[in-house]
């Protein structure tokens, strides 16, 4: 094992220069001014203040005050503190047990799993008509066209809100597609003109992280982190 032997090594590392440093960490604590050193230093004040010119009792009065104020100040930055670690690790907990459900998101990329389907929604504004939905690969082709007629209403239009759609992988040529992420791409006719429709897909949750600010982020399957406020929908 190589040992430094260099006068910089010890000098950073040695038992006096430790010494030194604690030295001066209490020096400056001793240099803090709490509310104890406040009083002797307001009676000192008193003691030794001239007597043909004393100090009104306002402007002690306005010393107390500060005293009270920088107090106040102070308890209350100790118990927003206090809460704020209580929130995070509650916070913590609860998304702990997100671990293993399903979560849904506002995208267009939906993960479709070995064995299982590929799921979100779409929302439909009032009066819409003629929606469309498709699956296509990275390439742009598309594999599957979603039949949206089962979710006309009996006017012939499509209710205003939250569609729910499911693909369960197989393609329009019959075969089964493989495991993976694919873009959902919805519109719909409102008055004549089409519109895109804001579309959400569900994920796994794998794992959660907690960020240093304490924010907590979920580790979704096939689709990466996300911040737990972005969550739209929990199953």
């Amino acid at each position: 094992m190589a040992i430094d032997t260099s006068s910089e090594f010890w000098a950073n590392n040695s038992i006096d220069a430790r010494n030194q440093a604690d030295a001066a960490a209490k020096a400056a604590k001793r240099n803090e001014m709490g509310k104890d050193e406040f009083m002797k230093l307001m009676i000192a004040q008193m003691n030794n203040q001239d007597p043909l010119e004393p100090q009104g009792n306002a402007e002690y009065m306005a010393q107390l005050s500060q005293l009270s104020m920088v107090e106040g100040i102070q308890n209350l930055n100790k118990v927003t503190e206090g809460f704020i670690t209580s929130l995070q690790s509650s916070q913590a907990l609860q998304a702990s047990a997100l671990v293993g459900r399903k979560v849904q998101i506002q995208s267009n990329i939906g993960n479709l799993i070995e064995g299982g389907n590929l799921t979100g929604s779409v929302f439909v504004p009032a009066s819409a008509n003629n929606m469309d939905m498709k699956i296509m690969d990275n390439n742009g082709q598309v594999l599957k066209t979603i039949d949206t007629s089962q979710y006309r209403n009996e006017s012939g239009y499509f209710s205003e809100g939250q569609i729910n759609f499911e693909w369960d992988g197989v393609m329009d040529n019959g075969e089964m597609a493989e495991p993976g992420l694919y873009q959902v791409v919805s519109s719909a006719e409102i008055e004549g003109q089409s519109y895109s429709l804001t579309t959400y897909t569900n994920a796994n949750v794998n794992s959660v992280t907690i960020a240093n600010g304490g924010e907590v982020w979920l580790n979704l399957a096939g689709k990466g982190s996300i911040a737990l406020s972005e969550v739209n929908e929990f199953f």
